[in-house]
């Protein structure tokens, strides 16, 4: 049987041939399919497919040819049904989908092509929005403004995420977050590289948009994260004259700060003066901007101590070697000028509205985050200068 280009098998035919790449694989399940091995695949041309195997045909497979589709490897495939895609989030631009049938037969093939077939976009047009949300893409730039390696609630389950920016050649910038196993190997590979570029790539990947702002994220175990790649696009920015105009990761104050409001999850959250506090009608957060006018020395203040260690922790509960005991201050007379010093001045506030607050017109507030630089006064936004 001849072969076919990837570009030209269409539905309702499976007596097709294909010799293909195996570029990525993951692991999926659905109540509807269940188990099954998911596959993008590439001709010679750099034509590429999303292929779908389930369980019971992989197995059979398996037992006929071992590393039947590992990583890698060429192969020649053999009658296979294809399909429309899904519609969100395909990781690939072809119109079809290919779909292993219990006849299929996969063999090894003779071509040798070390490519990784990569369909990089640039920065400029994934700005300018012209390229289909629905669809992965490959993107590469110079790793900048890390954040820290969060964990967040997603659907009640802790997650990790991250947020940081890639800049391509010539100063382009566009954010990224990651999830999970990915958000731990861009800190671990940024950590470990210290003061040393970090180049990403980034394949199968989705652009969206929070808080106005287009943004690149992985698609669940779809994408592939790869930091200082063996290839040219990675030599292109090693190897660039730094003291050319081309890069510059030097940043304004104002670019800092703005690039941290965007990042704060309090700025989804609207701004509140006392007044509009206290008249709330649901629970929510919001931000409250006010000056302290006086330390509440009537109630006893506490700080932790641990009876084995003795050790005090006047700020946080910290986990000691035992069981803690609070501690009163008696003598509100000799409070640390930490806490005198605060009289007058001001703050951003990150307030919890609770049903407490709701029923009684006020009371008292949880605050949940404080930022202490005056700078976020001009903006309603935050710094890095802040507590927790």
């Amino acid at each position: 049987m001849e072969l076919t280009p990837l570009a030209d098998i269409k539905p309702f035919m499976t007596e097709y041939r294909v010799q293909v790449k195996v570029l990525h694989t993951w692991r999926q399940y659905t109540k509807l399919s269940g188990e099954s091995l998911e596959i993008i695949l590439s001709d010679a041309h750099g034509t590429k497919i999303h292929a779908s195997c389930k369980k019971t045909y992989l197995d059979k497979l398996t037992r006929k040819l071992s590393n039947v589709l590992a990583v890698g490897m060429w192969r020649n495939i053999e009658n296979f049904s294809i399909n429309n895609p899904v519609v969100s989030y395909r990781p690939t631009n072809h119109q079809y989908k290919m779909n292993f049938i219990y006849g299929t037969d996969i063999t090894p093939s003779t071509i040798q092509n070390d490519s990784m077939f990569l369909s990089l976009v640039d920065f400029q047009t994934i700005q300018s929005g012209v390229e289909d949300p629905n669809i992965l893409i490959d993107v590469i730039g110079q790793v900048s403004d890390l954040g820290a390696l969060e964990t967040v609630q997603c659907s009640g389950k802790p997650r990790k995420k991250i947020e940081f920016s890639l800049t391509d050649l010539v100063g382009r910038r566009i954010t990224c977050c990651l999830w999970g196993k990915f958000a731990e190997s861009i800190k671990a590979n940024c950590d470990a590289a210290g003061e040393d570029s970090v180049i990403c790539l980034l394949r199968f990947v989705k652009i969206g948009t929070y808080r106005n702002e287009i943004q690149i994220s992985n698609s669940y175990d779809a994408s592939q994260i790869f930091v200082n790649p063996p290839i040219m696009e990675t030599e292109a920015f090693l190897k660039r004259d730094v003291a050319s105009n081309a890069l510059t990761l030097i940043e304004s104050n104002q670019d800092k700060l703005e690039r941290e409001i965007r990042r704060d999850p309090w700025m989804q959250y609207p701004t509140r003066d006392i007044a509009e506090l206290r008249q709330s009608t649901q629970t929510e957060q919001c931000r409250v901007i006010a000056t302290t006018y006086a330390i509440d020395k009537d109630w006893g203040w506490y700080y932790f101590e641990c009876k084995t260690c003795q050790k005090k922790s006047p700020r946080y509960q910290e986990q000691l070697k035992s069981t803690y005991i609070e501690l009163q201050l008696k003598d509100v007379e000799s409070f640390p000028e930490a806490i005198t010093s605060l009289i007058g001045k001001t703050f951003m506030f990150g307030v919890y509205i609770e049903s407490s607050n709701v029923s009684n017109k006020g009371g008292m507030y949880k605050v949940g985050k404080v930022w202490k630089d005056l700078s976020m006064l001009l903006t309603g936004g935050s710094t890095t200068e802040s507590f927790t």
